[in-house]
């Protein structure tokens, strides 16, 4: 009797084991992903355009700002850099931007734009663009040390964002241009129609030609791989020529302009990273730039592509055709609809302090997510600062 009871107990224990081991050994299978279900990105360092598929990443997560946050920034355009950098040593460089990231921090803004690529050339060492003239002085000369890198080290020592801002199309005049050497791809391309065309004294590639996509998408990835920026920033410069220019139609040209978007929205993801545009302020029944520019900026929000949308509203509040309050609700009512974070982009260039203080007390009392002024030259920091603590502009 004893002994059955005994023979029982061993069998229930040797049950028991054998179920423990099977379930460990099922779990272990379920943590071995086939080689199908490995990341696919990166594929290398600087992936071609075809190694991203917007398809594959997942649109970004729709959300309002975090309550009581109001986010203030300045754009450091490449004519900062002619006082800032153009002819200095590093340590020269060092000093003139470390005390404008102090001085920033200390009026309670929180954000630097700062031009990282104008003309189709770099403020930064790159593979597919040659450095700026801006940095030496001459375009022939390669400087002894990497201005980015220094800008983001700088900026965030003083608790500041760094988006880097890139003109995607916009290229140099034709002496710089001509000048080029071939080791850069567009060099080859100088004059080539199916690549570039001519406006105003500046080249601009065809937004529509997929090497031209390419090149523009693996120059934004070497940044966000190289570099510790916050997120990739774009102007207003989208269709500077008109797309008969290039041979392409006006829906072929919105398409174009679409897919480098989906395309950089795609590799901001991947970096994690914000993904800001901003186009030009005007607003009708629509954002002006969808007709004059060729935007898609209301399919782009409600495709989920972007993390924020800054206008330049560079008008002011008694202006006949474009009044800053009627743009800035209109705006307002448009990012609210589509769910989009939605900053103001206001011209420090054109108005004084107490202006600029009125349409800052604005912004803040509407629905948005900050303010930013272009550019650092003409912002009157203490004066503003002035007003806005003293109430004036209210």
């Amino acid at each position: 009797m004893r002994g059955r009871k005994l023979k029982r107990k061993v069998k229930l224990i040797l049950g028991c084991l054998i179920l423990a081991v099977i379930g460990i050994l099922w779990m272990r299978i379920q943590l071995v992903k086939s080689p199908e279900d490995l990341p696919k990105w990166p594929v290398t360092e600087f992936p071609t355009v075809s190694a991203l598929d917007p398809a594959e990443v997942p649109a970004s997560e729709e959300s309002e700002p975090e309550e009581n946050t109001f986010s203030r920034g300045v754009w450091i355009s490449y004519l900062e850099y002619e006082s800032l950098l153009t002819g200095k040593s590093e340590e020269e460089f060092r000093e003139s931007f470390g005390a404008l990231c102090e001085e920033l921090a200390a009026h309670a803004y929180d954000t630097v734009i700062v031009q990282v690529r104008a003309h189709g050339d770099a403020f930064y060492e790159s593979s597919y663009f040659p450095w700026a003239s801006g940095i030496t002085g001459h375009r022939e000369m390669t400087p002894d040390f990497d201005p980015l890198a220094v800008m983001v080290e700088l900026a965030h020592r003083e608790g500041l964002l760094l988006d880097a801002w890139i003109n995607p199309y916009r290229l140099m005049q034709d002496d710089d241009l001509t000048a080029l050497t071939g080791s850069y791809a567009f060099s080859d391309w100088v004059g080539d129609a199916n690549y570039m065309a001519q406006q105003d004294g500046c080249w601009y590639f065809n937004p529509a030609n997929e090497e031209i996509i390419a090149l523009v998408v693996n120059g934004a990835q070497e940044i966000l791989a190289g570099y510790d920026v916050d997120g990739l920033h774009l102007d207003d410069y989208f269709y500077s020529v008109s797309p008969e220019t290039y041979g392409s139609t006006e829906t072929e040209a919105k398409a174009a302009v679409t897919t480098l978007v989906r395309e950089l929205s795609a590799l901001c993801r991947q970096r994690e990273v914000r993904f800001v545009i901003s186009p030009a302020g005007n607003f009708t029944d629509q954002p002006v730039s969808d007709e004059t520019q060729l935007t898609s900026l209301t399919s782009w929000c409600e495709e989920g592509l972007l993390d924020a949308v800054i206008p330049q509203i560079y008008w002011d509040f008694e202006d006949e055709t474009a009044p800053f309050g009627t743009l800035l609700t209109r705006w307002e009512e448009w990012a609210n609809s589509l769910n989009v974070p939605l900053g103001v982009g206001v011209a420090a260039y054109k108005f004084d302090a107490e202006t600029l203080a009125e349409q800052e007390a604005a912004v803040r009392a509407a629905k948005t997510s900050g303010i930013y002024y272009f550019r650092y030259d003409f912002l009157p920091v203490e004066e503003l600062d002035d007003l806005l603590s003293s109430g004036e502009s209210v």
